[in-house]
């Protein structure tokens, strides 16, 4: 739960103990002893029931100016603190609790603050707090915090030590400055993870940058000879100044962030949630979720869900819906391959978990959603409304099983208004019977993002007949605009159009980086529609398309190969990217290609086609010949690595008038792409994948050879 510090008084905030240090004196100013004045209304250093802190008599602050500093003591009378040293003769002078931070004022006037890797762990060497006045005032009045808190506890009467960190890597130590008006706080983090030596059980606090976005936290606990026992919270945290989130700590495992909800599937102890020892269970969690009072509770707090099988059909179809007026934000984290949602309802009731509310707004993080049997639209979600977010999720095995028309998405639909982000999720075996979307289904107005997923097994089918477009994916609306970066997809299947991606509708589509491998491919199942089909605007880079079809048994042809761009517009954009199939053309004809276009290794947009899956480029490239584009070298299936990916580096030289892209190419064309193209370079560069493959490997900024980048096993 996130507190903040009331500041009635000069407040204690956290940061860390260290020597105190003097600042050089300049010489050019006369020395002067002066008296100080701030605000105080106690005469206590610890810390309030309502989180209020205040003056305690000899409390030491640091007088810091540019070109010096001193020491001066609190001495308290008539509701003031008073602080009396000598300084330099200047016009503006900082204020700084507790003295040793090392406060610095630069030429300019900004005061700048070090906020250490290795602190003390109590809470009076834990509060870095600043305050400016001019020589003319000399009246600190009330201080701010310039830093954030975590305030935890330890049980166990061994642990001398502890470490805090955040799994995303964000550095939550380092610099913090401060103008005269104290008003904001900019971290320029430095190091790393805080570390801290503590005296066995007790309460202790830890100070952090504020203004920062964490991906969550991660601990470990120790004795002075060895670590014992590791935790990580991967809930986002945002602390700004003077705020305080409390966390109960334990090795097991888990984090425990006091006013968030525990759930193990037959409970314990109390069975209110409160706790791991009070673990709500399933009947709990579902009436948490269900109950349409239950939106103050939810809001900002996080529902952690133990490893086991949560039946979330028990009562009928689970909807998340609250009596609010303002928007309700539930997120729910598992135990990533543990922490399975299934549901013992099929038919209308089969849907594992619906959204259909503007103000709710839901995040799942490390939920396997499995044993789905829906005849709406949506098998395991369904998402009409609200903003969303599924990071680390698992669908396997779910489906909708009505074959009216529009019935989709056997893992998820994202209809309506919803919007939904699904990172690093894996789809397998899920199903659509009719119209497509064998594991997503987009049909929202609003854009949404799949960023490295993975999609294997899925499909359109029903009896014994593949049916439908789309075995993976289907985007079907207009106005909707989809990112697909870093995914990968092998053996999805429908009959119609694109067994790995069909965009049937829409203001574009973004193909960045992905890898979309049939090795072998089964006759009959789309060969001349393509593995990915795109009857919208699209725009495509970095990408590896595989497929053998051996289809000289039948004669029937491949002539769209492995991918169909059959929107009439002029807005495809088609770069850097690795086609292979060994019948047909790599690119169906349309309004933008045509056969003679796609099948020469110059062609337009830096892209290489072949006729087989054959090039297997080893040891980055330092081996390799590129001139092996010949159809005796066919690389068989087990010779792909898992995901079927192909990894091509090496000297341009090897592949003569070949012309790779270059970052700048990549850069220029994204950003010029006249749909929306300038919010996706936002979005790449927000996150870090701009030139990158999915484990965040550098590509090469000078030369970005085509195709996706190979995964690690």
């Amino acid at each position: 739960m996130k507190q903040h510090l009331l500041f009635g008084a000069a407040a204690l905030l956290l940061a860390a103990s260290c020597g105190r240090e003097e600042g050089p004196v300049d010489a050019g100013h006369d020395r002067v002893t002066r008296t100080f004045t701030a605000d105080a209304v106690a005469t206590r250093t610890a810390l309030g029931d309502d989180w209020s802190v205040s003056w305690c008599e000899g409390d030491e602050i640091s007088i810091v100016w540019f070109g010096g500093s001193a020491q001066a003591e609190a001495v308290l009378s008539e509701g003031k603190a008073s602080f009396t040293t000598t300084v330099d003769e200047v016009d503006g002078y900082y204020a700084v609790y507790p003295s040793g931070t090392g406060a610095t004022v630069g030429a300019d006037g900004t005061l700048t603050l070090r906020l250490p890797s290795s602190q003390s762990g109590k809470f009076e060497d834990c509060a870095v707090i600043v305050s400016h006045t001019t020589a003319e005032s000399l009246d600190f009045g009330r201080f701010k915090s310039a830093v954030a808190l975590i305030r935890f506890s330890i049980a166990d009467p061994s642990i001398t030590r502890v470490s805090f960190s955040d799994p995303a890597g964000a550095r939550i130590c380092g610099s913090i400055s401060t103008g005269p008006d104290c008003s904001s706080f900019t971290p320029d983090g430095s190091g790393g993870a805080i570390e801290a030596s503590l005296d066995g059980s007790g309460t202790y606090y830890l100070s952090v940058l504020p203004g920062i976005d964490l991906g969550g936290l991660s601990f470990q606990l120790g004795t002075d000879s060895e670590w014992k026992g590791s935790a990580v919270s991967r809930t986002p945290v945002s602390l700004s100044a003077g705020e305080v989130l409390c966390v109960n700590t334990a090795v097991d495992g888990h984090l425990e962030v006091e006013g968030s909800f525990y759930i193990t599937v037959d409970g314990a102890g109390g069975k209110d949630g409160s706790s791991w020892e009070n673990a709500g269970d399933t009947a709990f969690l579902l009436s948490l979720l269900s109950d349409p009072d239950a939106g103050s509770r939810l809001d900002g707090k996080d529902i952690h869900v133990a490893a086991g099988t949560y039946d979330l059909g028990a009562g009928g179809a689970l909807s998340l819906s609250y009596n609010t007026t303002s928007a309700v934000s539930v997120h729910v984290a598992g135990v990533p391959g543990g922490t399975v949602f299934t549901t013992s309802k099929s038919g209308s009731e089969g849907c594992i978990l619906t959204v259909a509310s503007d103000l709710v707004n839901l995040s799942l993080d490390g939920i396997t959603f499995t044993g789905a049997s829906h005849d709406g639209t949506g098998g395991a979600l369904c998402l009409t409304k609200g903003q969303h977010s599924i990071k680390d999720c698992v669908f396997s095995g779910n489906a909708t099983t009505s074959t009216a028309a529009d019935r989709c998405g056997g893992a998820i639909y994202i209809g309506g208004t919803a919007a939904a982000d699904i990172e690093g999720c894996t789809f397998e075996g899920n199903r659509a019977a009719v119209t497509g979307g064998g594991a997503v289904a987009v049909y929202s107005t609003e854009p949404s993002a799949l960023l490295g997923c993975t999609f294997t097994g899925n499909t359109v089918h029903t009896g014994s007949a593949y049916t439908g477009n789309g075995g993976a994916i289907l985007q079907k609306k207009a106005e909707n605009i989809l990112y697909v970066v870093n995914c990968t997809f092998g053996g999805n299947s429908c009959n119609v159009n694109g067994p790995d991606l069909f965009s049937s509708a829409g203001s574009a589509i973004m193909l960045y980086n992905d890898t979309f491998s049939h090795p072998a491919y089964p006759l009959g199942n789309s060969p001349n529609r393509g593995l990915v089909r795109l009857n919208v605007p699209a725009f495509v880079a970095n990408c590896t398309f595989i497929m053998d079809v051996d289809d000289s048994a039948t004669g029937a042809g491949c002539n769209n190969g492995v991918l169909a761009l059959a929107h009439n517009g002029t807005n495809n954009v088609f770069l850097n990217n690795l086609m292979l199939s060994n019948a047909g053309w790599s690119i169906g004809a349309g309004a933008a290609y045509t056969s003679e276009t796609t099948k020469a290794a110059t062609s337009y947009g830096h892209n290489v086609y072949g006729e087989a899956p054959k090039i297997v480029i080893t040891d980055n490239g330092g081996n390799s010949d590129l001139t092996g584009i010949r159809t005796a070298d066919v690389v068989t299936e087990t010779a792909l690595s898992a995901d079927g990916v192909l990894l091509w580096e090496g000297p341009q030289a090897k592949l003569p008038g070949f012309q790779p892209a270059n970052a700048g190419d990549m850069s220029a064309a994204i950003a010029a792409y006249p749909v929306g193209g300038s919010e996706f370079l936002a979005w790449l560069t927000e996150k870090d994948l701009l030139g990158k493959d999915a484990l965040g490997t550098v590509r090469g900024t000078d030369a970005w050879w085509p195709g996706a980048y190979q995964k690690a096993e």
